[in-house]
């Protein structure tokens, strides 16, 4: 087992029963001969990275490849010059694994002020920075999505007016995004008008509707048949304004249909070939054919399925859902769509839209047959539209649209309880000298953190928002006097005395605030913004972080 120094070097031996039990890796290294040497490695280090018990005494050029070398040799001398501790994320060579570190270099300054030996300790954030890898994988597949769906989608407000559509809507309907955003194109049928406007109206109740039919038109005038799903867009304070609308070209799919009814056979040609999972099912509930697209979506064989329950690998929290669709619909009742999971071959679940309709014998339904589509991209798709509608891209925390619901729901729950609301707004000091003297990278790394700072020294029931570059404002709800606004004021200033550490740079960060007070300074909520911003303008003239309330001066701070 390898030992601490407790000769020869700082006298911190004691130290070691304790890191001889934490989970993170803890070595300590030495200067020696214009490089570093090991004399210290806590277990967890060894098993971990599978060193060898001689470490021990060895140079950083015997151990780590010449590229971690040569980086660690870096900080550690960075360490030694600022006496600071430094912070950094780097991959590590791990036995059978890929590890991530997050390190922090300690400084071990003598009586005399040298700084000869470096604490270093790392901290297994692979599972983390896997999981931030991910949702930029997720984000790019959604705009992936958005740009290649075969599908058109696009969205409309609340008047029925169509805002953006993708590429795959002009290519089926041949009219432009600009056509139809400034409404010189129309694909609804004159003798149509009415369908949209019947949807508009159940949208505004809160309804999703799904798999509505109808025909809509080109621009060559050319009829398609469409299923169409409608869900509704809410903001911040849950009012809908508008929907995300999925289309589905089923012309051919429809034609289909009726030479199903014909020919047994056109009706296996055409199954065969589709895209979308096509099942027929029983009296009895058990599956009689599943289309080859099955394995191409799902992973299965049709063998998995023929002569087993409709139901078969259907998520359980789904699966009486769908009983209940299907057996109502052999029992006469409506045709009815539903969400389903499905299993993957893969132990995933897969997202489906499960479409059955009747299939009638001397008018009696004797099976049922159900189009089932793969909508997993299509929920994670709405789910990002959701957000990027009302938070901010960079720094993560709301923005102006969210800041602005929040702040007017503020004012009407302030009106109701005789409470008040404060406004801050608040600029980052010499943030554009940030910008020019270490690149925008680094910008916007700082707005990051002044983001995660700024909403740690909030309450959680106040809204901390980005309302563009490096401005951010924050809503305080239900105050019962100015001296609640002027502490968070005071807590966010001091949150940014500590400096922000990036690309082995310490960047101190500042901000001016300033503050309004509904209704106190005036019953107007535009007023409340601009007041706020007037004493942001007069915070700004120290050169130093400061607060200003309206009304006030840079001398009233000190006389108050």
């Amino acid at each position: 087992m390898p030992h601490f120094p407790e000769k020869n070097g700082p006298d911190i031996a004691g130290a070691a029963a304790l890191f001889d039990y934490i989970q993170d890796l803890v070595f300590l290294m030495e200067e020696n001969q214009g490089t570093f040497r090991y004399v210290y490695a806590n277990p967890a280090a060894f098993k971990i990275l599978q060193l060898q018990e001689n470490i021990v005494g060895s140079p950083i050029e015997d151990v780590m490849s010449s590229e971690q070398t040569e980086l660690l040799i870096r900080y550690y001398r960075q360490v030694q010059t600022t006496k600071n501790p430094v912070e950094f994320t780097e991959k590590i060579d791990a036995e059978n694994r890929e590890l991530i570190g997050e390190t922090v270099l300690n400084p071990i300054v003598t009586e005399d002020g040298q700084c000869k030996y470096i604490l270093a300790i790392v901290r297994d954030v692979t599972e983390r920075e896997l999981a931030k890898r991910a949702l930029i994988e997720t984000k790019e597949k959604l705009e992936v999505f958005w740009e290649n769906a075969t599908d058109p989608v696009f969205f409309i407000n609340t008047k029925g007016e169509i805002i953006k559509v993708n590429p795959a809507f002009e290519k089926t309907f041949e009219y432009s995004e600009e056509e139809m955003v400034n409404q010189k194109g129309s694909i609804v049928p004159l003798h149509m008008k009415s369908d949209p406007k019947a949807i508009v109206e159940r949208i505004l109740k809160g309804e999703t509707v799904n798999s509505h039919e109808t025909i809509r038109l080109t621009k060559s005038g050319n009829p398609l048949n469409i299923i169409s799903s409608y869900t509704p867009v809410r903001n911040a304070n849950r009012d809908i304004i508008g929907a995300t609308i999925f289309y589905k070209n089923v012309t051919e799919l429809k034609k289909a249909e009726k030479d199903l009814q014909k020919s047994q056979e056109k009706y296996k040609l055409i199954t065969e070939s589709a895209f979308d999972i096509i099942t027929l099912i029983d009296s009895a509930g058990l599956i009689e054919y599943v289309s080859p697209s099955n394995e191409k979506i799902l992973g299965y064989p049709d063998s998995a399925y023929i002569g087993n329950p409709f139901t078969t690998n259907v998520h359980p929290e789904d699966a009486f859902g769908l009983i209940e669709t299907v057996t109502s619909l052999m029992d006469g009742d409506k045709p009815a769509t539903i969400e389903v999971r499905f299993q993957h071959q893969d132990g995933q679940w897969i997202w489906m839209e499960v479409s059955p309709t009747p299939v009638l014998t001397d008018g009696n339904v004797m099976q049922v047959l159900t189009i089932a589509r793969d909508i997993t991209e299509r929920k994670r798709l709405q789910d990002k539209i959701a957000k990027m509608a009302f938070f901010d891209h960079l720094s993560g925390i709301p923005n102006r649209r969210t800041f602005d619901n929040r702040l007017q729901a503020a004012i009407q729950q302030a009106d109701r309880s005789g409470k008040k609301v404060a406004v801050l707004l608040m600029d980052g000091r010499k943030f554009k000298q940030i910008n020019d003297r270490f690149g925008h990278d680094t910008g916007d790394a700082v707005i990051k953190e002044m983001a995660i700072r700024l909403q740690a020294a909030v309450r959680p029931v106040d809204t901390a928002a980005r309302l563009g570059g490096d401005e951010m404002g924050v809503v305080l709800p239900e105050l019962d006097s100015l001296d609640l606004a002027e502490e968070t004021a005071k807590r966010i200033l001091a949150s940014y005395e500590e400096p922000f550490t990036f690309n082995g740079y310490d960047i101190k960060m500042g901000a001016g605030i300033g503050i309004s007070l509904y209704p106190d300074h005036t019953a107007n909520e535009k007023q409340l913004i601009k007041f706020a911003d007037l004493a942001l303008y007069e915070a700004k003239k120290a050169d130093r972080d400061e607060y200003v309330i309206y009304g006030r001066t840079l001398l009233d701070n000190v006389l108050f």
